[in-house]
């Protein structure tokens, strides 16, 4: 009976959609910010979510693009500006085709921010690179975020979408999915430059920093061009590790089963193991007193 009642449900669904009559239309609003703040907090669900800067000549304003009885709540609260979603849907509205995705767009006025923070579900998040804050912490479920952002301390974590964190200068990065991919490239300064996934592959590109950590239980990992003044440790099980014309005081790398290979680099001390996984490494290395060790796997220096 439950599954009859489901069919019926998706089928009514598709059926109001294509004769577009039951079809949900977005509608637009916008809301004008005229106090300052200092923070800006957004806690949506299923909007896309981006920033953009505001003329000289433009007011700060908040733009939405929402489905009916689906609606967001601008309010301002001790210095933070926040947007915070109000969804008074009932089951019977949240049956159909949606194929628009909802959004939020909001035009800032240039100066520094203390505290930015988005939430969404299965949204995107874009930020741009002229947002100058402390703290940048960005979350979506299911959607990708995309961020610029000029910030002391920047978090960026997924469950399935996609990170990029890049073309900025943070003193802390830190980027984690489960099964999303994360790419952190074109950064320098960094004090901490940190990537975690389970499944997605990671990729740390043009990176300048004191330490960079990355852990991946089967994804790829790869580090091109990183200089790692203090320590660069990779942890993968059966993921592959690159890393190519990077350097490190001290390089730590352990796999279960995944590979590792390194080109054109160097490192102050290394310490290199993978229990079934093979090693290349490069010539220069042969001769060096560097702990270099896989159970059943190979070594090769070229």
């Amino acid at each position: 009976h439950h599954r009859r009642i489901l069919l019926v449900m998706l089928v009514l669904g598709l059926s109001f959609a294509q004769d577009g009559t039951q079809s949900p239309k977005l509608n637009e609003r916008t809301v004008p910010i005229t106090d300052p703040f200092t923070d800006l907090t957004v806690k949506t669900a299923d909007c896309d979510v981006s920033v953009h800067l505001v003329s000289t000549w433009e007011e700060a304003r908040v733009e939405f693009a929402e489905y009916s009885q689906t609606k967001h709540q601008v309010s301002m609260e001790n210095g933070t500006l926040r947007i915070e979603l109000t969804d008074h849907r009932r089951w019977f509205d949240r049956v159909g085709v949606f194929w628009e995705d909802m959004q939020i767009r909001i035009y800032l006025p240039a100066g520094e921010y203390a505290g930015v923070h988005i939430i969404t579900d299965t949204g995107d998040i874009e930020m741009p690179a002229y947002l100058t804050a402390q703290d940048v912490t960005l979350y979506s479920d299911t959607g990708d975020v995309y961020s610029e952002a000029q910030a002391k301390y920047v978090s960026a974590e997924t469950n399935t979408g996609h990170i990029v964190v890049c073309a900025c200068n943070p003193e802390f990065v830190v980027a984690k999915s489960d099964t999303g991919g994360i790419l952190l490239a074109t950064m320098e300064g960094v004090k901490r430059c940190a990537a975690d996934t389970a499944t997605g592959s990671i990729e740390v590109h043009n990176v300048a920093c004191e330490t960079a950590e990355c852990e991946s239980d089967t994804g790829k990992v790869k580090l091109w061009l990183v200089n790692a003044e203090n320590d660069l440790q990779i942890s993968a099980d059966t993921g592959k590790v690159e890393i190519g014309n990077s350097t490190a005081g001290s390089m730590k790398i352990e796999t279960d089963t995944g590979s590792v290979e390194i080109q054109e680099s160097e490192a102050g001390l290394a310490d290199i193991e993978s229990d079934t996984g093979s090693i290349r490494l490069p010539a220069a290395w042969k001769d060096r007193n560097y702990h270099i060790e896989t159970d059943t796997g190979r070594i090769r220096y070229e």
